[in-house]
């Protein structure tokens, strides 16, 4: 069934829900943000962006008109760092709001979900009651119909299994709801007041060891659920650490346009290349991207802690001076009774011109503190230019590398395959490749195409176990029991080469491609590539 209809059911079963529990706002926000950012290619909406920013900025109207951002920040960010990784891509003062029990707050982010889901999702209430009338049909096939003389109702029916995840249908909305708790685990896990017990587990919760600094295995089934995903850079720097190595090498992968299925299988050699380049690329940026942003968030809460201080020792010294004043009027007062009180006032003048040179210095020092955050700004808005030129550069070298790859021309046409232009088959080729590097290509089953006839003989005789095509031979369409398929590049058309490609393809047998034409040069640059 289409996920993306299942996600309208799914969204509508959560609207449904917000009257009774402010979990339901929560689980809205928190996978509405993985369709944003995270991008699975099965979802596709045009409206979902716009609207997204749009409920960022309905939120952000709740603290402007009442106040308490930090209050709800402080909810998600315990008393652990400043800084965690998910709050590039989300504000930990909107999820505590979210998560606020009062009626006041649950009102009000009910009445903002109700009007995004209208907006993203109009079809929803239609598809959910749709999906609902399926689970019912799919009962109504297995269980035999009542003798009563009314319609039938499969909620009246004793032992029953009237939930949805007990019928096809309803498994594949389970199924789609845990993956998209796999992905929410993949931020928010190990954030304070954020459990992924009970109905929030997922497949993550029972593989992962407790050891944070564990990487996540690409092997593992979500691991390779999660190819399906088009990551944001930022999506990717939000992800928790353990994560962050699939994750950049799946962004890796879709930015620089390469072929996706190897991230689907267990194991593959494309999908090794594929993180040893996001090792190389993606994952450094990334960690530095986090650093800056960590030690950003240091200094911005080093500066308002400060900042508040001041404020509050300069309300302090207001509060003295207004006292001083009043002492000081009611001392004037006193004055035109008694004049011996004239000493007593002078010295009170003293001690409120001290008070207001250091509410003066106060204010002297709060202006140094706000130059000095403008500095730390300028120098974030610094780093994150640096991130972007080299998001750009790897982007540039990637694509200049793909195109060397796929279409560098290293084949002959046709007409240029001139027996006669080849040299005579050498002697003593075994001696010069070494024995180590002849017993390691004798161990293995490979299948040559191409190559002058001169070379064939030669590479023939020394591994009667390999098999030969000539230049303009096709293979089979199947092949079994090969280690690899070796194309001699120097001595084979283009048709050959496509037609190899399209057999090798799906196949899992690896293409190695040499480029010599002599057969000692072949086997020692085959003995290079075979492991």
């Amino acid at each position: 069934m289409d996920k993306q209809f299942l996600m309208d059911v799914i969204v509508q079963k959560e609207i449904e829900s917000i009257e009774n529990e402010s979990e339901s706002c929560c689980t809205l926000y928190l996978m509405n943000a993985i369709l944003v950012h995270f991008r699975p290619c099965w979802f596709s909406n045009k409206r979902i962006n716009d609207a997204f920013v749009d409920l960022e900025e309905q939120l952000d109207q709740y603290f402007k008109k009442f106040g308490k951002r930090e209050e709800y920040a402080s909810c998600l960010r315990g008393d652990g760092p400043a800084f965690h990784p998910w709050q590039n891509i989300m504000d930990s003062a909107h999820l505590g709001l979210i998560m606020a029990a009062t009626a006041k707050e649950m009102r009000y982010c009910k009445n903002v979900f109700q009007q995004y889901v209208r907006r993203v999702f109009p079809n929803a209430k239609k598809n959910h009651a749709k999906f609902f009338d399926m689970v019912d049909k799919e009962l109504k096939a297995v269980i035999p119909q009542p003798k009563l003389g009314r319609k039938f109702d499969v909620r009246d029916q004793e032992n029953v299994p009237t939930h949805p995840s007990e019928t096809r249908s309803g498994k594949e909305l389970m199924d789609l709801y845990k993956e998209m708790m796999n992905y929410v685990f993949m931020l928010m896990v190990g954030t304070p007041n954020f459990s992924f017990a009970g109905e929030m587990a997922t497949v993550w919760t029972t593989i992962l060891s407790n050891d944070s600094t564990v990487t996540a295995d690409p092997s593992s089934s979500p691991a390779r659920q999660a190819s399906c995903l088009n990551p944001s850079f930022m999506a990717v720097a939000s992800c928790q650490p353990r994560f962050q190595e699939l994750m950049s090498t799946i962004f890796y992968v879709r930015s620089s346009g390469l072929e996706i299925e190897p991230m689907t299988r267990r194991v593959d050699r494309r999908k090794e290349r594929y993180f040893e380049a996001a090792r190389e690329t993606v994952l450094p940026a990334v960690r530095a991207f986090n650093e800056a942003r960590a030690e950003n968030a240091k200094l911005t809460n080093a500066t308002a802690r400060l900042s508040k201080a001041l404020m509050a020792e300069k309300d302090a010294h207001a509060k003295d001076m207004d006292s001083m004043e009043q002492a000081i009027g009611e001392e004037r007062r006193e004055t035109k009774r008694a004049s011996a009180y004239n000493e007593e006032v002078s010295a009170m003048k003293e001690e409120v011109a001290k008070a207001r040179k250091k509410a003066d210095s106060a204010a002297i020092d709060l202006e140094r503190t706000k130059a000095a955050l403008s500095k730390v700004q300028e120098e974030n808005k610094r780093l994150s230019a640096t991130v972007s030129e080299g998001r750009a550069a790897f982007n540039e070298i990637n694509s200049q590398l793909i195109s060397m790859i796929e279409e560098q021309d290293l084949f002959l046409d046709d007409e240029d395959l001139l027996e006669q232009d080849a040299p005579p088959a050498p002697t003593g080729v075994r001696d010069r490749i070494g024995e180590d590097a002849y017993q390691k290509l004798s161990d293995k089953k490979l299948v040559i195409v191409g190559g002058h006839s001169n070379t064939q003989r030669v590479l023939r005789e020394l591994f009667p176990e390999w098999r030969f095509f000539a230049v303009n031979e096709w293979l089979p369409d199947t092949l079994s029991s090969a280690d690899a398929v070796v194309i001699l590049s120097k001595y084979v058309s283009h048709k050959s080469y496509e037609q190899a490609k399209s057999v090798v393809k799906g196949t899992g047998i690896p293409m190695l491609l040499v480029n010599f034409n002599g057969p000692s040069s072949i086997c020692r640059s085959l003995a290079e590539q075979i492991f």
